[in-house]
């Protein structure tokens, strides 16, 4: 098959989408098939660009409206190359998808693990909810215009994948969804060759991935502001939140134990982070974030939000409540203590969840498969 995968963000940016669909991308080329990539990007092209074994066509990040048009041109323009179209988000790709298919008639395919609406609701400066608060009491009301073009998109789709049932169980609800279409493939647990074995642990908390409101940053830079001066924050990515994160450490007088540092690609972000204390993710909701997944696979244990949406039992896990700054406070505070930290990172284990890879190539080249063949005949 030839496959044209669509996505918002892609290496060496952060976050799960970005990284998941380089390695996706890879798993089909190596079971026989045909792709090409496009992506938002703040360069034409990077120097690894020709180590893939696919070509990726990079959307150069200028005026967000020309941004659109370029990239719709460019789905365009590959659209008649290839027999199935996968978007890995449901807006900035999508939309461009959604438009191109109207005109050159194709099947979409698209794949939701975040919410558009509710993260422009919180990173526009509205009082932070999470997600499920977000839908339950009617808020996503508020941006009905927007509210309704996501659903001509999602709507539109031939098969829509999710990451976690309860957001394939919410957009279902929400956006009045054919349960036939539906499908969850969740997150895998990756196995990392060439990292160093965890063996010196220092005194350094760190956070990687977006810089934005949704994640919460502020309040565990707050908290921590509060305790133990022998320990480091270390926050590693990119985002429309970073010089107000760099104002907030100058404003609380910890600039000489926080540290900035640009996004790295994925096997360097983790030489860099394997003997961290732990990993933060205090976001409002995060859903399924392979953060967790990445951290956990190198031993690092990791601190995060109580609405997280893994498949994985967590119930033994401390986890905090990103609405609760004294919460945050109490479990960072207690994390300084040996025992505790100690306690906090043998609960930290997957121990009921086997999902790899081979799994994640296996659903979806079934779907994919499925779909070709029905349009074949």
């Amino acid at each position: 098959m030839k496959i044209l995968i669509t996505t918002g963000i892609f290496e060496p940016e952060p976050g799960g989408p970005a990284i998941y669909t380089a390695r996706l991308a890879d798993k089909l080329v190596l079971a026989g098939h045909q792709v090409s990539v496009i992506t938002y990007s703040d360069k034409n092209r990077y120097d690894f660009d020709k180590n893939y074994t696919y070509p990726v066509k990079r959307i150069k990040r200028s005026n967000k409206l020309l941004n659109y048009f370029k990239y719709f041109f460019a789905v365009l323009k590959n659209l008649k190359k290839c027999d199935l179209v996968y978007s890995l988000d449901y807006s900035s790709a999508g939309l461009p998808v959604y438009l191109a298919t109207r005109i050159i008639r194709k099947k979409y395919i698209i794949r939701i693990g975040g919410d558009f609406i509710w993260e422009k609701y919180i990173n526009t400066g509205n009082k932070p909810i999470t997600l499920e608060q977000f839908y339950n009491d009617k808020i996503f009301l508020q941006y009905k215009r927007f509210f309704n073009l996501s659903k001509r998109v999602v709507q539109g789709a031939v098969k829509i994948i999710f990451n976690s049932d309860p957001l394939r169980e919410l957009f279902a609800k929400y956006y009045s969804l054919d349960a036939n279409k539906l499908e969850t493939i969740y997150n895998p647990i990756p196995v990392f060759e060439n990292i160093p074995k965890r063996e010196s642990i220092n005194k350094e908390i760190v956070y990687f991935g977006r810089l934005i409101k949704v994640k919460n940053i502020k309040s565990a830079l707050i908290a921590f502001a509060e305790y133990n001066k022998d320990f480091t924050f270390t926050i590693i990515g990119k985002g429309p939140e970073k010089n107000s994160l760099i104002d907030l450490v100058k404003k609380l007088d910890i600039a000489g134990r926080v540290n900035f540092i640009s996004e790295m690609r994925q096997d360097e972000l983790l030489k860099k982070i394997v003997n961290s204390y732990y990993f933060i993710l205090p976001s409002w909701t995060d859903i399924s974030p392979n953060q967790v997944y990445e951290c956990l696979s190198i031993g690092l244990p990791v601190l995060m939000t109580k609405e997280n949406f893994l498949p994985i039992n967590t119930s033994n896990w401390i986890k905090i409540d990103p609405s609760s700054l004294d919460d945050i406070k109490n479990k960072m505070k207690s994390l300084t203590d040996p025992k505790f930290y100690e306690d906090f990172s043998k609960r930290n284990v997957i121990d009921d969840f086997d999902f790899n890879w081979d799994d994640v190539l296996a659903m979806h080249l079934s779907i994919f498969t499925l779909l070709n063949n029905f349009k074949s005949n």
